[in-house]
């Protein structure tokens, strides 16, 4: 998130709507792309230390490298886990973690 693809740990509202973002570029060779058809990207969230995700994550978008969609909702208090996976069109599948942690101070 916010073009990384290690983990980062990044803190948001519960009322915010965020935009972040993925760079895959370290990882893509010069005259690969990612692809944008299929199921690909794919963006999850899991609620870390169990439960059910109640973030939502929408609008995602590739351009170039970078992998960008928007967060809203989570709950106070809650960290959540995002991974985005992605496929280039020479058959490589990549994912890129980043933690997300909902609080309202």
């Amino acid at each position: 998130m916010s073009n990384v693809t290690a983990p980062q740990r990044l803190l948001k509202q519960p009322a915010e709507v965020r935009k972040y973002s993925m760079d895959f570029s370290n990882l893509i060779a010069t005259n690969e792309s990612i692809l944008t058809s299929g199921v690909y990207p794919k963006i999850t969230s899991e609620l870390i230390n169990g439960g059910s995700s109640d973030l939502i994550i929408t609008s995602e978008q590739v351009e170039g490298n970078t992998v960008s969609f928007f967060c809203s909702g989570g709950s106070d208090g809650k960290s959540y886990r995002i991974e985005v996976t992605i496929a280039t069109n020479a058959d490589q599948i990549f994912e890129g973690d980043g933690i997300l942690r909902v609080t309202d101070r």
